[in-house]
């Protein structure tokens, strides 16, 4: 399955952007971004992702997205505040429950 979202660092697709590929623990580890708590809105061009608090996959949001643009990342993923999400990873329904898709996790800098 190919995934693909773009984080973007202000609410309404402004600011410094970043496209994931796979899974980030971290958003604190990304080259060249931080995205750490500051990804305001976001779009999802292909697959489902589910959204996390902190990393290693703690404290999951409660929605999974899929392709769409959304404005807010906070009303989206169920968040409350806005800049909460830590760590992305795409995710496939199996056997009715959401699991993990396990990728080599690939960023590719915005320019």
């Amino acid at each position: 399955m190919v995934a693909q979202l773009i984080l973007f660092e202000n609410a309404g697709f402004g600011g410094d952007h970043l496209h994931v590929f796979g899974e980030v623990e971290n958003l604190q580890t990304v080259p060249g971004h931080d995205f750490n708590d500051k990804a305001s809105s976001l779009a999802i061009v292909e697959g489902y992702w589910q959204f996390f608090r902190d990393w290693q996959w703690q404290n999951p949001f409660p929605n999974i997205l899929g392709p769409g643009a959304y404005v807010r990342i906070d009303q989206a993923v169920g968040a409350g505040a806005n800049d909460t999400v830590t760590g992305v990873r795409p995710v496939e329904l199996v056997a009715g429950n959401w699991s993990a898709i396990h990728a080599v996790p690939i960023h590719r800098p915005s320019a």
